[in-house]
């Protein structure tokens, strides 16, 4: 009777764990599909904070696995960084409600580098392109909704959003961006903060051409500047690369692919001027570029102070906050401190800028750890797969602007850096296709 327990155990165990990555499979799919709506709402708390915590306490309960292999090693000092920034925060004279929002972002951090340390090694890889996967149909299903949103609102004149998520369901205060009375297109981010890096993703790893057009559509309509800017980087380094390789490499004058490509553009600028909305749309996108910097009240006036400020604040700033910042979640003190910025707000605020938020949240000492860290990877990846390289040049452009690299995001660039090669599988959705980009992970990890 012992023999027969002893031998039946071992075949419980691997249908068990057989059973539980079924599950995970499917959980980091909805993590990546639905994580990368924030307007979806439950109890107060987004999806994808829910379904980070689940994913964290799935790991945790079921599977138990943790691998620590030396590209973690980086990223631990990164976030050991991150809790030097928040203890010299909490030790110095700035207002409670700064000291607060510490530890809210620090648990934020442990949770990334807890997904990181945890999806580490040859056996998670399969794992990881479910989440990657989820993030693309996201990316798809958000730009249809995009275009939805554009026809309700100025064919219709419904916001579409407003009605659904926050009339019908209450689930968020306000779901559009409308600023007089012109509707920023956003999907269903309530911002272009996810939704601008969400549509590069989708033009820069759709394979077909029909939907990279829709995809640089929207780029387009959706009256965001920086996805705009975000989109123009991106197709400047793609008409470089397409023509290094057309004209010098492989020494053809011209391939059909670039001519096709050329006309499809052409034809994309022919609609587009046809349509008097999405005439308006690209041209305010232009103006809020070129117009109102010197406006001392303007939000570009604003932006353009968070770069000029640097040496500023740098030269008059402790050697203790030059290291390590201001705290988590805190680089707009930064601001109250020199400029008086919002002075009278009572709770706390970040730069809406990636460089400087890092900088003065972190300190020169986690900016410099942060993005050499970035880049070497970036590097790294571009040489297996050139997507991942426009996709990453697109979010540093997008990033002077705005906030762009936190969330669904983040964590999307930290499964990149475990698993480059699986950017090359993303528009594979079907069966067949899906194990050929399993077999690829068990060939390249880190």
């Amino acid at each position: 009777m012992r023999t027969k327990e002893s031998v039946a155990l071992p075949d419980e165990t691997l249908s068990y764990d057989g059973h539980s990555r079924g599950l995970e499979k499917e959980l980091l799919f909805l993590f990546g599909f639905l994580g990368t709506m924030p307007i979806i709402q439950i109890g107060g708390f987004s999806i994808f904070t829910l379904l980070l915590c689940i994913t964290v306490l799935f790991k945790l309960i079921v599977t138990r696995k943790i691998w620590v292999r030396k590209v973690c090693v980086p990223y631990v000092l990164i976030v050991i960084c991150s809790v030097c920034s928040v203890v010299s925060c909490l030790t110095s004279s700035i207002p409670e409600w700064w000291k607060n929002a510490q530890w809210t972002e620090l648990l934020w951090d442990f949770f990334y580098l807890f997904l990181f340390l945890a999806y580490t090694g040859q056996r998670n890889c399969h794992l990881i392109i479910n989440y990657m996967r989820g993030v693309f149909v996201g990316a798809i299903f958000q730009m249809a909704w995009g275009y939805f949103q554009f026809v309700s609102y100025y064919i219709a004149h419904i916001d579409i959003n407003n009605m659904i998520f926050v009339k019908l369901l209450n689930m968020v205060p306000n779901a559009s961006q409308i600023m007089e009375e012109n509707l920023k297109i956003s999907g269903m981010c309530w911002n272009s903060g996810n939704f601008a890096p969400l549509m590069l993703l989708g033009y820069c790893f759709g394979e077909k051409s029909i939907t990279k057009l829709l995809f640089a559509g929207m780029c387009c309509m959706s009256g965001s500047r920086t996805l705009f800017l975000g989109f123009i980087a991106v197709v400047v380094c793609e008409f470089i690369r397409t023509v290094y390789n057309d004209f010098f490499r492989s020494r053809v004058r011209i391939r059909r692919k670039m001519v096709l490509y050329a006309v499809a553009i052409l034809a994309v600028i022919f609609v587009g001027a046809q349509n008097q909305v999405v005439v308006d749309k690209v041209l305010g996108v232009r103006d809020s570029l070129s117009s109102n910097v010197l406006d001392s009240q303007s939000s570009a006036r604003l932006h353009a102070r968070y770069w000029t400020s640097v040496p500023h604040i740098t030269k008059n700033n402790s050697l203790e906050k030059n290291l390590l910042g201001f705290g988590l979640k805190s680089s707009g003190y930064s601001q109250v401190l020199y400029y008086g910025q919002y002075a009278d707000s009572k709770y706390a605020w970040v730069v809406e800028c990636d460089f400087i938020n890092n900088l003065w949240s972190r300190g020169y000492l986690g900016f410099i750890l942060l993005y050499s860290w970035l880049f070497y990877h970036f590097i790294k990846g571009a040489r297996i797969n050139y997507k991942y390289g426009l996709f990453f040049i697109g979010l540093l452009v997008e990033g002077v602007t705005y906030n762009v690299m936190f969330n669904w995001c983040w964590v999307f660039l930290l499964f990149c850096i475990l698993y480059k090669d699986g950017l090359q599988c993303l528009p594979s959705l079907d069966y067949s296709k899906k194990k050929k980009g399993e077999r690829l992970f068990h060939g390249n990890y880190e």
